[in-house]
């Protein structure tokens, strides 16, 4: 049994391959053969590869396969059972130079034996596709892009590169420029599937004539399948697309840029139907995945002779919970009722209770867990950090035949603390998957640096605050800066709109669990001539002083205080003038600004402001 595209995973606890742990579409089919007399490892065997790689270099891993069922068996030929790109695997082989003339009889499931258009979303944009089944793939894809330190699932896709997704591109037309009835002619402006040409030239396929080919073709509606795409000219400075970007295909709105036609979800019919001298079966009502289980009376029938009563459809599975770290941490995930999956932290292995789940990445590559059809209730994550500690993301993943959600989650984690997270899963509702919660009841650390405690500030000034706020595990999620209670213009505090006077600013931190951490400090708002002269100015810039004449008086008796002063700080004997001299001159300016009141030459707030600093400088100068 061969699998396709994503089908083989490594089980960290044996340490080999095995088949499609993640979605399991071949557990139904594996149960069915031994059900119906095959016995594993014994004349019932899997073919699980790096479906990264080349088909080409995973044929000539199928022939090593080969030889050593052939020893185990006594025998000299096997039947291959093949599905989606796993047919290409064999296909590979067969045609190959290296042909060992060793398969009796071929089944082909859902196979692109003329390519796939999904592939060309894959090549040329990164993307998956739009069904659950391309979700799944792209989440993982994904991860493994990052593991590897590639900024996309492009870039990863093409600088691998992942060969095996190249090799599935059509050789048929299927992309049709923008106002055009026809699609263009193959493989004229195309990305060319050399592999695929080759292995379906005529002198190719007769590599197949000694062998008894049966074609296994799922139905899943008349529009359900991608056949072309329309496409624009675009500008991608990252290289994408270079042959067309389907129209408006990040619009969920539009048809995407998609043309649609019969076939499986993901292989169209005009790829899989009528191929070379096979037998063909066709499987109305199943897509590209399902058909692995719905065909297995067929497949059995094909090999033994003879069709099974009985039918085993125990892993459908149609909505999936999937947990991705992006480093420097490790984690292990608690179901509703206990069970845990992902790395046991004192005994320091991997750990899978829960039925049906995966965990990969326990040692290298990227980690990340995926639990098919999970329970609904509350999960509980927690994380250890490894290597030298820093940023992490986690990341939390819901995909059903409707939805593909995700919730992510960065902070930062030295080496061996320890954190946790609740999450909560309800399958039922329309947003199945809640916030990824820190379990995190240490409040963030806030230290303002400036003002200093007490410092002095003239209202002519503009008072920037620095300040530093910090948390240790789920991260600063907001600031807010507060004078006297009040909130603050974070960019700069203009004191013109203060009072004389003590304050008190006070800064908050909020973490992404809710937790509150202050700081606060006092300062003075003082007043000197200068000073009170700036608020002359600013009053009447801003219409509070009516007449310029008032302005021009006030600020000169203002200056010529100043003047007096510094003249009477000079000579000894005058200083006993001093406080005389403030006193008669600010008691005029006084005067004047009452009559400026009384007469609606100044408003309140003007008055208030230049009486305030009056009063401060008889007290203070």
């Amino acid at each position: 049994l061969t699998p396709g595209f994503l089908g083989s995973w490594e089980n960290i606890f044996s340490g080999r391959l095995e088949l499609d742990p993640i979605s399991h579409v071949y557990d139904d089919l594996w149960e069915a053969l031994k059900n119906s007399g095959y016995v594993e490892d014994n004349n019932l065997f899997a073919f699980p590869y790096n479906w990264r790689d080349s088909n080409a270099t995973s044929s000539l891993l199928l022939k090593e396969k080969i030889d050593e069922i052939k020893n185990i068996c006594g025998c000299d030929k096997v039947d291959l059972v093949a599905h989606s790109m796993g047919g290409i695997v064999a296909r590979a082989y067969i045609q190959g130079n290296d042909y060992g003339n060793d398969v009796d009889q071929m089944i082909f499931i859902a196979t692109p034996h003329r390519g796939s258009p999904k592939a060309y979303l894959g090549w040329e944009g990164g993307e998956s596709g739009i069904k659950i089944g391309d979700f799944l793939v792209e989440n993982i894809l994904y991860a493994e892009a990052e593991d590897n330190a590639y900024f996309s699932i492009y870039e990863y896709t093409r600088n691998r590169p992942i060969l095996s997704i190249k090799e599935l591109l059509p050789i048929y037309d299927y992309l049709r420029d923008k106002g055009e009835d026809n699609y263009r002619v193959y493989p004229d402006n195309y990305p060319v599937n050399q592999f695929l040409e080759d292995l379906n030239s005529n002198d190719s396929l007769a590599g197949l004539d000694t062998i008894n080919i049966t074609n296994i073709i799922a139905g899943a509606g008349a529009e359900s399948t991608i056949r072309g795409f329309r496409v624009i000219d675009g500008d991608f400075p990252s290289g994408q697309w270079e042959h067309g970007y389907p129209e408006g295909y990040r619009n969920h709105f539009t048809d995407r840029g998609l043309e649609m036609g019969a076939g499986d979800e993901t292989v169209p019919l005009i790829s899989n139907e009528d191929f070379y001298n096979s037998s063909e079966i066709f499987i109305n009502g199943s897509d590209h995945a399902s058909i692995v289980a719905d065909s297995q009376k067929d497949i059995i029938e094909v090999l033994t002779g003879q069709r099974p009563e009985d039918e085993i459809k125990n892993n459908i599975f149609k909505k999936f919970f999937i947990i991705r770290i992006f480093s420097p941490a490790d984690f292990v995930i608690i179901s509703p009722s206990g069970k845990r999956l992902g790395k046991d932290f004192s005994l320091n292995i991997p750990v899978n209770e829960i039925d049906k789940a995966l965990y990969s990445g326990f040692e290298s590559g990227p980690e990340f867990a995926v639990i098919p059809n999970p329970e609904d209730g509350e999960y509980i994550i927690e994380l250890i950090g490894t290597d030298d500690g820093g940023d992490y993301i986690l990341s939390a993943s819901y995909i059903d035949e409707d939805k593909d959600l995700e919730n992510n989650f960065q902070a930062s984690i030295y080496p061996g603390a320890e954190q946790t997270f609740g999450i909560s899963l309800d399958s039922s509702s329309e947003n199945p998957i809640g916030s990824l919660l820190p379990n995190d009841d240490i409040k963030p650390t806030v230290n303002i640096i400036s003002p200093a405690s007490s410092q002095e500030f003239l209202r002519s000034q503009i008072l920037n605050i620095e300040y530093e706020a910090f948390d240790d595990f789920s991260g600063i999620a907001t600031t807010s800066i507060m004078i006297d209670g009040e909130i603050a213009d974070v960019a700069g505090i203009d004191l013109f709109d203060y009072s004389l006077g003590g304050h008190v600013i006070q800064v908050e931190a909020v973490d992404k669990a809710c937790n509150i951490g202050t700081s606060s400090v006092s300062f003075e708002i003082v007043a000197d001539i200068d000073s009170m002269i700036s608020d002359i100015i600013r009053l009447h810039n801003k219409g509070s002083i009516e007449r310029i004449i008032d302005k021009i008086f006030l600020i000169a008796r203002l200056e010529f205080l100043k003047f007096r002063l510094a003249f009477l700080d000079m000579i000894k004997c005058l200083e006993k003038h001093r406080d005389e001299v403030i006193v008669r001159t600010l008691n005029r300016i006084e005067r004047k600004i009452d009559r400026m009141e009384e007469e609606g030459r100044i408003d309140g707030r003007g008055h208030g402001i230049l009486m305030e600093d009056i009063e401060y400088l008889r007290n203070n100068l």
